[in-house]
């Protein structure tokens, strides 16, 4: 509020329904979604990824998950392509993991793979917050940029995560649930694949 920014708030449980709503709320063709666990988002990679999905004219653009530092990219959504996904009856209930409505129906929707460039390809950085470890290695990431002087863009963090490893050696070791996690991934599929034709009637979950 003391930066005058707007603030939507909306379904608590339900992401797809909750983006809807926003983007309805706001007039949105595109959206960017950013996580709060991710406070390293990179304003440069979303504008290479936007232009990349303007290009693809897809419905839906991420990058390169396994060559780019986790935590630096935000997923692309088209609002038409969230609307249709709406009106599927499927569970949202695994709607955290937003992108597997998308990836694991690809006869629905067109999915789109950015590249991640040369700057982007540090995937031995852990730049996401869900362990205790991660807060950890953030605390003294941003300690040490403002002991430096150093503003907090994704160049400033790559550079200090170069030069002192023991940074990075913070959480490195750590792996992400929905890559790893056999049954958790077994249940995510199954709840994200359409099985069904849209709802009648309302559109919405």
């Amino acid at each position: 509020k003391s930066r005058h920014l707007p603030l939507f708030r909306g379904d608590y449980d339900n992401i797809v329904k909750r983006f809807l709503d926003a983007s309805d709320a706001y007039g949105t063709e595109i959206i960017v979604r950013a996580t709060g666990d991710c406070p390293a988002v990179s304003h440069e990679v979303a504008d290479y990824l936007v232009e990349s999905h303007l290009s693809a004219g897809s419905d839906y653009t991420t990058i390169e998950t396994d060559t780019a530092a986790v935590g630096i990219y935000p997923d692309i959504i088209s609002a038409t392509a969230l609307k249709k996904l709406a009106g599927f009856k499927i569970d949202f209930s695994y709607s955290e993991y937003l992108s597997f409505y998308f990836k694991n129906n690809p006869e629905h929707f067109s999915v789109h793979t950015a590249p991640a460039l040369a700057e982007h390809r540090y995937p031995e950085y852990r730049l996401t917050l869900d362990h205790p470890e991660d807060l950890e290695m953030f605390r003294v990431l941003f300690r040490t940029l403002r002991e430096r002087g150093m503003s907090p863009s994704l160049k400033n963090m790559i550079t200090l995560l170069r030069e002192d490893p023991h940074i990075s050696s913070l959480n490195n070791h750590l792996t992400l649930r929905y890559r790893t996690d056999e049954e958790l991934i077994k249940k995510i599929n199954a709840a994200t694949r359409i099985a069904q034709g849209p709802l009648d009637g309302p559109r919405g979950p």
